[in-house]
């Protein structure tokens, strides 16, 4: 009897570990960008308060961070990015839309990061890709 509730126990705090250390997710409401359109992008975690939003340039090899922003919508620095357009704030969902794109974005990536146990975790990646749009040939 003994053990079988040791095994419970040592299952049950093993699940609370996995899902405390999860990383975020980061998700856009678009695959593919036109030229002057915004682009919304969506940083959830099960227990963050604060997010940092990390750009890079194409062709850059490094990341930066843009802005950190908590459950409450408080900026760092105090005042929006001028990448973004309008940032939300929801529990453990913030979303920012970033301002029209140029082909100058092309390429650029995109994560967002919190943290856990006092270190970096990282979103997955995303790209911005340009849809080109050409003309339509005469038949």
């Amino acid at each position: 009897m003994w053990l079988q509730c040791g095994v419970i126990t040592f299952t049950i705090v093993l699940n609370i570990y996995r899902i405390g250390t999860e990383a975020p997710v980061l998700t856009s409401n678009a695959t593919l960008v036109k030229v002057n359109e915004a682009l919304k992008l969506t940083c959830t975690h099960p227990t963050a308060t604060v997010v940092r939003w990390l750009r890079q340039p194409a062709g850059d090899s490094t990341s930066s961070i843009i802005l950190a922003m908590n459950n409450v919508c408080e900026f760092n620095p105090t005042t929006l990015s001028d990448v973004f357009s309008t940032c939300v704030c929801n529990g453990t969902r913030f979303t920012c839309t970033l301002k029209p794109l140029d082909t100058i974005n092309n390429g650029e990536k995109w994560k967002c990061a919190v943290n856990i146990n006092f270190q970096a975790t990282l979103s997955n990646e995303i790209t911005l890709k340009e849809q080109i749009l050409r003309p339509l040939r005469p038949v």
